[in-house]
């Protein structure tokens, strides 16, 4: 089957690579540029073959297809069936299912940020309430009795030493989170690219 270009000629490899590109323009552009070079190989080494253009540019196939198998060889789509089970779908209900489940995704990455950066905030607040009681520890010991003063400032320094010891796990969950939500965004404008290709 021919593949046709919007005016309804067969499509030249030049216009079959920028209807390919401009559908995968949710993928990062080193990924578009790969999807170029390699079709752009494959319908050269069919010209090598003998084949003229127009024929090895429709041996590519429609645009579309090839658009979706980019995507998902880019993505590695792991969750096959669901990804089925939605495209079977109509393309409304369809359209409904991607939006909720975007926002189900980006409200478990909220979850995770709200809890790293309130444990930032517990580990901040340790730190200064040690702080202040080695400070009101010195004071005592000049103001009032020298083994109070020794007292809060020991508690200042169990605090500091809990704040130091919750710091390491502190940047690891932070550093989970942008991991989880770099993975997260990725998953969900591929499958929003999917359903913008299939409506």
């Amino acid at each position: 089957m021919m593949t046709h270009n919007e005016r309804g000629g067969v499509m030249t490899k030049a216009e079959f690579l920028d209807a390919l590109c401009s559908r995968l323009c949710h993928l990062p552009q080193e990924k578009i540029e790969n999807a170029r070079q390699y079709y752009s190989g494959c319908i050269d080494g069919r010209m090598e073959c003998g084949m003229n253009e127009t024929d090895a540019v429709a041996a590519m196939g429609t645009v579309e297809e090839a658009a979706l198998k980019q995507i998902n060889f880019a993505y590695k789509k792991s969750s096959h069936s669901i990804s089925h089970k939605i495209k079977s779908m109509p393309t409304f209900a369809r359209i409904v299912s991607s939006g909720l489940l975007s926002a189900v995704c980006f409200a478990a990455v909220g979850i995770f940020w709200v809890a790293s950066i309130a444990l930032y905030i517990l580990v901040a607040a340790v730190g200064i309430g040690g702080v202040l009681s080695i400070l009101s520890g010195l004071a005592m010991c000049f103001i009032r009795t020298v083994p109070v003063g020794l007292c809060v400032i020991g508690v200042g320094t169990v605090l500091l030493s809990i704040m130091f010891l919750l710091w390491g796990p502190t940047r690891i969950i932070n550093r989970l989170c942008a991991t989880f939500t770099s993975f997260i965004k990725a998953k969900v404008r591929a499958l929003l690219a999917k359903e913008a290709l299939a409506v």
